[in-house]
C-alpha cells in the first residue's frame, strides 16, 4: 500500500478495543493508539497485514511501561485482532484496488473502455447511457488520496489553470522516484498548481533523489526541493503563451481581479518578495488596474 489504510468508522468506540483495555488494564486511549501503530505498519510493510512493531519504543512513546504495552498486545491476540504477528482479516478490510499501481491500472482500462465507447456511439440517439461515465465500486468507493488529488485538480480548473491529468502525473513521479509508496499525492498536486511544470521541475527533483539514510517516506519530502528548482526560473507562461503577472494578495489590484471572477484556489509565495499572492494571466488584468508586480 502506498501508507495508508481504511480506517472504519466505529473504532473509537470497537468492543474488542475496550475489553483489551480491561483485559489488560491499560486504558482504552492506549490500546486504541497500540492498535493504530499496528494498522500503520501493517499498511507500510503490505504483506498480508503482517506488522513490525517494537514494545519497547511504543512504551517509549506512550511514558508507560514496556509490560504494559506487552499486555495490550497478548490481550489483542486472545480477542482474535492480531494473530502470530499479522492483523486478523486484514484482506477482508484493506482491498486490493486500495494499490496506487491497481488504481492505476483501473484509470487506463476506463479510458480506453471511454475511447471505445466514443468510436462507437451508442444507437439511442440522444439517450445517455448511464454506465457510460459513471464508476461502479468494487467494494467500496473513491479513497481518500483520490479524493485529495480531485480536490486538487478542482482548485487548479477555478484558478483557470489547464486540468491537468493527475493519474497520469502520479503514474510519471511514481516512475522517476521509483516508488509507489510515498502516500498522498496532494503535496506534489499542490505543487502542480502552485505552476511547478511537471518536466522541468518535478521529475528531475524526482529522479535525483538526494535520499536521507532511512529512505524517503513521503512525497513531502521533495515539495522544497522543487519549490527550489520553481524559484530558480521566471515564472510559467500560461497554457496559450501569454505572460503573467504576480499579485499581491488583499492588494486593490487582488480585489479587481476577483471582481473580474478571475480568484484563484489556493495562493504562493513570490520566491524573491515571499509575499503571498498568485500569478494571473496578464490578459486577466482589469481595465484601469494598476500593475502590482512584486
Amino acid at each position: 500500500m502506498s501508507r495508508w489504510f481504511r480506517h472504519y468508522a466505529g473504532m473509537m468506540r470497537d468492543d474488542k478495543l475496550v475489553r483489551a483495555a480491561l483485559k489488560s488494564r491499560q486504558t482504552v486511549e492506549r490500546v486504541v493508539w497500540v492498535w493504530g501503530a499496528i494498522l500503520e505498519s501493517a499498511a507500510e510493510i503490505d504483506d498480508a497485514g503482517r506488522y513490525e512493531i517494537d514494545a519497547a519504543e511504543i512504551a517509549y512513546f506512550l511514558r508507560a511501561d514496556e509490560a504494559d504495552i506487552l499486555s495490550i498486545l497478548e490481550s489483542l491476540e486472545g480477542l482474535g485482532r492480531i494473530h502470530a504477528g499479522s492483523v486478523a482479516k486484514w484482506g477482508d478490510r484493506q482491498f486490493q484496488s486500495d494499490r496506487s499501481a491497481e488504481r492505476q491500472k483501473r484509470y487506463r482500462d476506463k479510458r480506453a473502455s471511454r475511447s471505445d465507447e466514443d468510436a462507437n456511439p451508442s444507437r439511442d440517439g440522444g439517450v445517455t447511457v448511464a454506465s457510460r461515465h459513471s464508476d461502479a465500486p468494487e467494494a467500496e468507493t473513491d479513497t481518500d488520496t483520490e479524493e485529495e488529488t480531485k480536490d486538487a485538480a478542482s482548485a487548479a480548473s477555478s484558478a483557470g489553470a489547464p486540468v491537468l491529468d493527475l493519474q497520469e502525473a502520479e503514474r510519471r513521479c511514481c516512475e522517476a522516484a521509483a516508488s509507489d509508496r510515498l502516500g498522498s499525492f496532494a503535496p506534489i498536486a499542490e505543487l502542480l498548481h502552485r505552476q511547478a511544470d511537471l518536466d522541468r521541475d518535478i521529475l528531475p527533483a524526482l529522479r535525483a533523489r538526494p535520499a536521507p539514510k532511512n529512505g524517503i517516506q513521503s512525497w513531502r519530502y521533495y515539495a522544497p526541493i522543487i519549490s527550489e528548482a520553481m524559484a530558480k526560473r521566471a515564472p510559467p507562461a500560461s497554457a496559450s503563451g501569454l505572460p503573467k503577472v504576480f499579485i499581491v494578495k488583499d492588494t486593490p489590484e487582488w480585489a479587481e481581479r476577483v471582481a473580474a471572477g478571475h480568484k484563484p484556489g489556493m495562493t504562493t509565495q513570490h520566491p524573491q518578495t515571499k509575499a503571498e499572492g498568485w500569478y494571473f494571466s496578464a490578459t486577466q488584468n482589469p481595465p484601469n488596474s494598476r500593475s502590482n508586480a512584486a
